[in-house]
């Protein structure tokens, strides 16, 4: 789940609090992170609902989705909380707003 020194990292402890019912699999939104529990694996992933069944994506782009169906579940949980072990880097979005920020001070003191 990592990319970019952002998403998650070893010893990131994740809190998944809420089960999610099979018949309420298909109701989540796109790219809720997710623990899926099949016959053979956990898999933490962001999960993409398609037609042909249930995408779990990984942050990082070298690694393969894997494409399940509601019947592969034993268990799905819906990943609520996520502790960091390290202070996440905020600062490529905060330059971003801060840009955004400045440009419509500017827009405002050419309208006055």
């Amino acid at each position: 789940m990592t990319s970019h020194d952002k998403g998650l990292y070893p010893k990131d402890v994740i809190v998944g609090g809420e089960k999610v019912p099979h018949k309420v699999v298909k109701k989540l939104n796109n790219g809720t992170i997710v623990l899926a529990v099949t016959e053979n694996e956990l898999i933490l992933r962001r999960l993409y609902v398609t037609a042909d069944g249930l995408v779990l994506r990984a942050d990082h782009k070298n690694i393969d989705d894997q494409t399940i169906t509601v019947n592969d579940l034993k268990e799905l949980w819906r990943v609520r909380y996520v502790f960091f072990r390290r202070i996440p880097d905020f600062s490529d979005s905060m330059e971003d707003k801060m840009a955004f920020l400045e440009a419509q001070m500017k827009e405002l003191r050419n309208s006055i």
